[in-house]
């Protein structure tokens, strides 16, 4: 095993990040969580169960039914043995996800935060709001629900068709330098588990 030596001016810093997991429990194809290794030395793995969605609509019916609650709840189940040989856990809260976070990022001097872009519009709406009750946090916010990046599309998406039927002569225009976005690599180690979980349940 490979071992490394520090002097006390050369020991390197703790860099803390949480990793906020939401719709993507799964741990290929996470180009978010593979930056965040690179930007710390120890990282909290989360998952907020959104307390919103437990509460009853206006029409008398739950948000989220009984069969979507009990997918979610093995879906975490197996990502957390999933994160076992890794060294790490998943650490799963419940409330305002939103909240939750920034809660967490200010009590344990947090300095970085990475999770995966989510076009819903309560999801959008919770990041804002975490990145603003965190004056100067770092993130990593990347895109990992399509096979394109938007900065590997040869047009702006102002530019993209409502339907997109190119005709044949356009095609080789509109398909060069179009790369399919890599999925990265299964992660065989992450960073350090930070010690504030056991202090977070």
């Amino acid at each position: 095993m490979k071992t490394s030596h520090y002097t006390n001016s050369s020991y390197p810093a703790r860099v803390r990040g949480i990793f906020w997991f939401r719709q993507d429990l799964r741990l290929d194809d996470m180009p978010a969580l593979e930056a965040m290794c690179q930007n710390v030395t120890e990282l909290l793995l989360v998952y907020v169960r959104d307390s919103r969605l437990s509460e009853t609509t206006p029409f008398g019916t739950q948000r989220t039914g009984a069969i979507r609650e009990q997918f979610i709840a093995e879906c975490l189940d197996e990502l957390d043995d999933a994160l076992v040989p890794l060294g790490q856990r998943l650490l799963v809260l419940e409330g305002n996800p939103a909240v939750v976070i920034a809660e967490l990022i200010k009590k344990y001097d947090v300095s970085w935060l990475g999770a995966h872009v989510n076009p819903g519009f309560y999801e959008l709406q919770d990041w804002q709001h975490v990145v603003d009750a965190c004056d100067g946090i770092n993130t990593v916010y990347r895109e990992a629900g399509s096979l394109f990046n938007q900065s590997s599309l040869p047009f702006s998406l102002n530019e993209m068709p409502a339907i997109y039927t190119i005709p044949q002569a356009n095609r080789t225009q509109h398909n060069t330098g179009v790369t399919v976005r890599s999925s990265g690599i299964i992660p065989t180690a992450l960073r350090h588990r930070s010690a504030i979980c056991d202090g977070c349940t």
